[in-house]
């Protein structure tokens, strides 16, 4: 016989809204209670029970219904069973050899000692249950007596008035148990509801044929009812393999839909989320989550779906992770946990539930990645998870596995992409800058050139040392902007090598100042004795006291300690604080400016490279007023 295991929990959409209404279980239980009494008040009396040679009283019917309801059998249905009991037997029994009030009082008060007792339902499950027996059996009686007439219980007519009785109470029980799983359930889809309804009546069909040998051989001779002792538990151990298939069916089902879903997965976020949600609805959870490790590059997370909500990444420790990980690397028996024993670091996740059982299974992921996934809090007829359950979470923790390391091989591809493609703008924007920064002198000097060797005699000795010099700065400005180039592409390759020597930072930065034309330049401080290369100490001189020119304000000084300490000072607005942290990055520029040659952003990233490969430190700082690049030799 069928009955409800409808999970203890809110109705679902789309009939949310009819339970609102008051169309539950309580509404339900009410109506089936006025209809029962209604036929057993004006109907039952009026059919006394016919002759038969033997009598079974209620409290032996009682037996034999809680005995049937005790060996139950669960044919699931996504996060929904319908339970399968062999009450046909005693029903078909109670039908030929007891009386409606004998049969009614034994129905419902063994099924109800089964239920609250061993089954340990809810008083609203039990109400709704043992209500829906107690209509069950006085519309098997009705049909029962209807049939049958005048007729003997032992006749063929007799068998079939069982038969149709037994076959109308279960029509009648399977249809009310779907209504109440469609009012309570989970929406489930109508051709799973399909096939657990046609399991369900075919089971019970079978069973009330065996129930209805057993009164016919009882009627005749009740010493020979052993032999159908063995076949009832033959047919017992049928329907439980049958159950066991079921089962298996559903979880290979169940391993489909997972891959299905998570494989339309991207992110690694996303392939969590989706994952989550889809083990805690297979395995009937309340609750689920994905702890994983951290790394060299990653930090531990932990992923949790709670009944009803989305997945949220909830705050944890190393110590609480690690122990969740080594949990899952236990024999199968140690991750299965029921209410008595569930492990420490599980009862955070179940507290709180309706059912503090959990499951475990390891998450080996590409690279060494270690994690686990967890559920937690039985939805269902099932008191705690099983072996099954480990089965078929260990089977989407592989998958799930395999998934989320192609999500983060494409988020590392994205990235990498991204990568290239910035490097791609960047070169662009490099050879763009090049050609306009070459263009700018070039201009000058093939001007000032063609001018004075079509016209060299319109000017004066005076003009042409004017053109000449103009030229002559504006190739040095192109072979300043060659060597920086050239330094940049030697320091990316790793050849750049500099050669020591003790030198003098005053006398370099007067030759350097004299050289571009800033004899003006303010000179101050000891002679900066150092230890280093000549020349890249004037090409970091050059860099530096060209872009206080530049960018700087109207006064330009050098200090020049004896320590091995050169300052390029300027009295300008400086760089802008959000600029300070990157201006020694290649190609960062704090003021744009590309009127200005020479402004590729090189020029303080080689200094500073060029620094360090000397031993010393380039560094920026904005005090008093004055911008101040300080470099620091070793020194001599």
């Amino acid at each position: 016989m069928t009955e409800i295991t409808v999970p203890e929990r809110r109705a679902a959409r789309p009939w949310r809204a009819f339970a609102r209404l008051g169309f539950g279980l309580w509404p339900m239980t009410a109506a089936m209670a006025a209809v029962t009494l209604a036929i057993a008040g004006l109907w039952l009396p009026a059919h006394p029970l016919p002759a038969v040679p033997i009598r079974l009283e209620w409290w032996l019917l009682a037996v034999f219904f809680a005995a049937t309801e005790s060996a139950i059998i669960h044919i699931p249905v996504q996060r929904d069973a319908h339970t399968i009991s062999m009450s046909e037997i005693p029903l078909i029994l109670g039908l030929v050899f007891a009386g409606p009030p004998d049969l009614l009082v034994g129905r419902v008060a063994g099924a109800a000692v089964a239920l609250a007792l061993y089954r340990r339902q809810s008083i609203e499950k039990i109400c709704f249950n043992a209500t829906l027996f107690a209509l069950e059996v006085v519309t098997a009686t009705t049909v029962y007596r209807a049939v049958l007439e005048d007729a003997s219980p032992a006749a063929p007519r007799g068998l079939v008035a069982a038969l149709v009785a037994a076959g109308a109470a279960i029509v009648v029980a399977a249809t009310l148990v779907n209504i109440a799983i469609g009012l309570h359930g989970n929406g489930r889809p109508f051709g799973e509801t399909m096939r657990a309804f046609v399991a369900g009546l075919l089971i019970s069909i079978g069973t009330a044929f065996i129930g209805a040998l057993c009164a016919l051989i009882v009627w005749y001779d009740v010493r020979a009812t052993f032999v159908l002792v063995g076949a009832a538990a033959m047919f017992y151990v049928l329907i439980r393999v049958y159950g066991s298939l079921s089962r298996r069916h559903d979880d290979l089902r169940a391993v489909y839909s997972f891959t299905s879903a998570t494989g339309a997965s991207s992110t690694v976020d996303e392939t969590i989320s989706v994952s989550l949600a889809q083990t805690a609805r297979l395995l009937r959870a309340e609750r689920a989550e994905v702890v994983l490790a951290g790394g060299p590059d990653a930090r531990p997370r932990r992923m949790v779906l709670r009944e009803g909500a989305e997945v949220v990444e909830a705050s944890t420790e190393q110590a609480a992770v690690a122990a969740l990980i080594e949990l899952a690397g236990r024999p199968a028996s140690d991750r299965i946990h029921a209410d008595a024993t569930v492990h420490g670091a599980l009862r955070p996740l179940t507290l709180g539930a309706r059912r503090r059982c959990a499951l475990v299974s390891p998450l080996d992921l590409v690279g060494g990645t270690a994690g686990a996934l967890v559920v937690a809090g039985r939805i269902g007829p099932d008191r705690v998870f099983e072996a099954g359950d480990l089965e078929l979470l260990d089977a989407l923790a592989s998958h799930m596995a395999l998934t989320l390391g192609r999500a983060r091989m494409v988020d590392r591809l994205k990235a990498e992409i991204q990568a290239k493609l910035e490097i791609i703008r960047s070169k662009d924007q490099f050879i763009a800058s090049v050609s306009h920064e070459l263009r700018t002198p070039l201009t000058g000097i093939l001007g000032f050139a063609e001018t004075l060797v079509e016209q060299t005699d319109r000017f004066t000795y005076a003009d042409r040392r004017e053109m000449l010099a103009s030229i002559a700065a504006g190739a040095l400005d192109m072979s300043n902007l060659v060597e920086d180039l050239l330094t940049a592409a030697r320091a990316q390759i790793g050849a750049l090598t500099v050669n020591g020597a003790p030198l003098r930072l005053r006398d370099l930065a007067t030759q350097v100042a004299d050289h571009l034309g800033a004899s003006g330049t303010a000179i101050v401080g000891g002679d900066g004795r150092a230890f280093g290369d000549d020349a890249r100490v004037r090409q970091i001189l050059r860099n530096l006291i060209v872009n206080a020119g530049r960018y700087g304000g109207e006064q330009v000084r050098i200090e020049v300690e004896d320590v091995g300490v050169v300052r390029v000072c300027d009295n300008g607005a400086g760089i802008p604080a959000a600029k300070r942290q990157v201006i020694f990055d290649p190609y960062e520029r704090a003021h744009r400016t590309p009127t200005q040659p020479g402004s590729l952003g090189l020029g303080l990233s080689i200094s500073r490279t060029l620094a360090r490969l000397m031993g010393g430190e380039l560094t920026y700082d904005y005090r008093d007023g004055w911008s101040v690049f300080e470099l620091r030799l070793p020194a001599a």
